[in-house]
């Protein structure tokens, strides 16, 4: 009669794979997802915002990526933790609130420094330039003169920086000429073909 009966196999909770992104971020491209286990009474969706417990053991933020995702090699099943819960409507709205806001600032910001490009590369500037760099960009270096070969191409790199960042926003093409002429001329010195003789 024993034989009869057979010892079930446990079952094991699904699995899916996250990233750990900010409710307002974008999933990145590439990279293996972290594995968690999932027991919500919800079905996960690609996409879906959730909570998980971080590498410091506090609850953060992630995004699905992966819903058939598979336990990682060295790792058993009472190692992999849980998704938490999905993120609130609320919490999703707050989120979006904040995005704007960063990318208003992030615009604000570009535009500030070009202005001040604008005005270091002697073009006329409307208003009053910031004086102080936003936070992220660099100090604008001197149009013209002369230096080391490695400064040389530090400050090319500032001017060229600046001539991809006003083709993008659409800045006039005087503007975006200046700046990557300034920046040629800085490689030239760089690359000791500026015309000066070798003493």
């Amino acid at each position: 009669m024993f034989g009869l009966f057979k010892k079930r196999t446990p079952k094991r909770p699904r699995l899916v794979g996250i990233q750990y992104r900010a409710l307002y971020e974008a999933p990145h491209d590439g990279g293996k997802p972290y594995i968690y286990t999932w027991d919500l009474p919800e079905e996960p969706q690609v996409g879906g915002r959730v909570f998980v417990r971080g590498s410091s053991g506090k609850s953060v933020p992630a995004v699905i990526v992966d819903l058939n995702a598979s336990r990682p090699e060295g790792y058993t099943w009472d190692e992999l933790a849980p998704v938490f819960r999905y993120a609130s409507d609320e919490e999703l709205e707050k989120a979006q609130r904040k995005a704007e806001r960063q990318a208003d600032k992030e615009l604000r910001d570009e535009q500030a420094w070009l202005n001040m490009a604008r005005r270091a590369a002697g073009l006329p500037t409307p208003g009053r330039a910031r004086k102080t760099v936003p936070d992220g960009y660099q100090e604008l270096p001197p149009t013209d003169g002369d230096s080391a070969p490695s400064t040389a191409g530090r400050y090319g790199n500032v001017w060229w920086r600046a001539s991809k960042i006003a083709t993008r926003l659409g800045r006039p093409a005087e503007e975006v000429e200046t700046y990557a002429t300034i920046a040629r001329r800085w490689y030239a010195i760089r690359d000791g073909n500026d015309g000066r003789e070798s003493s």
